[in-house]
């Protein structure tokens, strides 16, 4: 049986993240935007968030800033995880999807598995 919105518990958990000091202009601005429009699709359907430092996050999983680790760990956690694809008969291997999956492991053990639920929205009354 499907749930309704109000009724499902859920937790956003979005890595708070700032540009590096020898990122270029461009490249730091278009970053800030990408992060931008997370927050707002967060708050536009105001879902609970939590903003976590990558630092936090990975020192909790014992990572450090090697991302081959980080592909390694949640392959461990996670076996069946699709975190590459075949190249010339070589798989190769995505850090950033490994990343997000650690990341939302942490999330999960961090906050019990019992995210906040949803606050229930006023049903919007019809004009006609």
């Amino acid at each position: 049986m499907d749930s309704s919105p109000d009724d499902r518990r859920m937790l956003v958990v979005i890595e708070n993240v700032h540009s590096m000091p020898k990122q270029g202009v461009a490249s730091s601005f278009q970053f800030g935007v990408g992060f931008g429009i997370w927050r707002g699709i967060i708050a536009a359907l105001q879902l609970p968030c939590e903003r976590v430092e990558p630092v936090v996050w990975k020192r909790a999983l014992h990572l450090g800033p090697d991302k081959g680790k980080a592909v390694q760990r949640a392959l461990r956690l996670y076996p069946r995880a699709d975190l590459g694809h075949t190249y010339r008969g070589r798989t190769i291997y995505h850090d950033g999807l490994a990343e997000a999956l650690l990341l939302a492991h942490y999330a999960f053990v961090t906050y019990g598995g019992t995210p906040k639920p949803l606050k229930s929205k006023s049903p919007v009354k019809s004009r006609h």
